[in-house]
């Protein structure tokens, strides 16, 4: 037997509304999560970093300058 969709719903009070900037991440073993985008900010650093890593050592990972 079906229940009706009313029954299913969350309240409005728990949706929560971001920035819309996100990545959604979906894992083999756990709950899929959503990961906030980095900022303007963050982006230029890691990038400085990746680029310091390039020179001096060889390396260039996103991951690691992260």
């Amino acid at each position: 037997m079906l229940e009706p969709r009313s029954k299913g719903a969350k309240p409005a009070t728990d949706n929560k509304i971001g920035t819309g900037r996100g990545t959604l991440r979906l894992r083999s073993k756990g709950p899929a999560t959503v990961e906030e985008e980095p900022t303007e900010f963050e982006e230029k650093a890691v990038k400085k970093v990746d680029d310091l890593l390039e020179s001096y050592m060889g390396i260039r990972d996103t991951e690691l300058g992260e």
